[in-house]
């Protein structure tokens, strides 16, 4: 893997958060997303699971552990993932194949890294400063700018909060809300701390609509945190009210997750965003 990266320069889009980052939207989409060797792929095939903790006092119900800490990292050609349902998307792809269309430099690729988890958040800390995902998530990046001098950090794409969400049901949401943004403002603290890159932008979002709409309360407290975050750094918080989920394509129970096609549009408003930003910043 390091060889593949030392030996072409690459422009990194990182994604994180769980599972609708990583992608689990289904059904048809208007256009295909079609693989080229322009665009690779990192991935980390650590397994997470959550262990009781050892301090009797210890705040959290969980913890989290990985069941191969010496996990390996992985690259390959970007693209979605065919299960027996019909393929997955990820929500960095479409910005990748755009960006790779509009913004790469003759000479260069493009690498996605791809560091998100499903059914993860704060709450049973796998996210968040020193707790295993965060950790992973840098790891992974620290890798891919190791392997050569000219790769580079470009977008930072982040979704999550579902699982603080429904780990939450009967906190009070200011609590929530103070909770969620105390975690997610020192993450991206860290993060942007680390890699000393303070204008790689940051794009997150709300969650499916359907869900949203059963999960109010507690979905609006994590949002109000999500947004404030984005907005203190410069970043970009979009709107997803309009999106559909699996569900409402494909009659299948899964409210909580984007549709595919759904997912390409979100990716496609996130490189429309970082298009303005470039514009702006000339």
């Amino acid at each position: 893997m390091k060889t593949v990266l030392a030996n072409e320069a690459f422009d990194i889009i990182l994604v994180g958060g769980q599972s609708n980052s990583s992608g689990y939207g289904e059904g048809p989409v208007t256009k295909e997303y079609i693989p080229n060797e322009r665009i690779l792929m990192m991935e980390n095939d650590a397994v997470p699971y959550y262990d009781f903790p050892k301090e009797e006092n210890s705040p959290y119900k969980f913890i989290m552990k990985f069941l191969n800490p010496a996990a390996r990292n992985t690259v390959r050609i970007a693209d979605e993932v065919l299960c027996d349902y019909g393929k997955i998307s990820n929500l960095g792809i479409i910005f990748a194949e755009n960006y790779a269309k509009e913004c790469l430099e003759p000479g260069r690729k493009v690498l996605l890294i791809d560091s998100g988890y499903g059914g993860t958040g704060f709450t049973c800390p796998g996210w968040g400063v020193g707790n295993p995902l965060h950790n992973r998530m840098l790891e992974m990046v620290r890798l891919a700018l190791s392997c050569n001098s000219q790769n580079r950090l470009v977008a930072f794409i982040w979704h999550q909060g579902e699982h603080d969400v429904v780990e939450n049901l009967d906190t009070d949401p200011e609590k929530l809300y103070r909770f969620h943004k105390a975690n997610l403002s020192a993450a991206l603290k860290d993060f942007y701390t680390q890699f000393d890159c303070t204008d790689v932008p940051f794009f997150t979002a709300g969650f499916c609509n359907e869900w949203y709409l059963t999960h109010k309360t507690g979905a609006d407290a994590v949002l109000k945190a999500i947004r404030e975050c984005a907005e203190e750094i410069g970043g970009i918080y979009l709107d997803t009210s309009d999106l559909t989920s699996n569900n409402q394509v494909l009659s299948n129970g899964d409210v909580i997750h984007f549709s595919r096609e759904s997912q390409h549009i979100l990716s496609k408003r996130f490189f429309d965003k970082y298009i303005e930003m470039m514009k702006k910043s000339i």
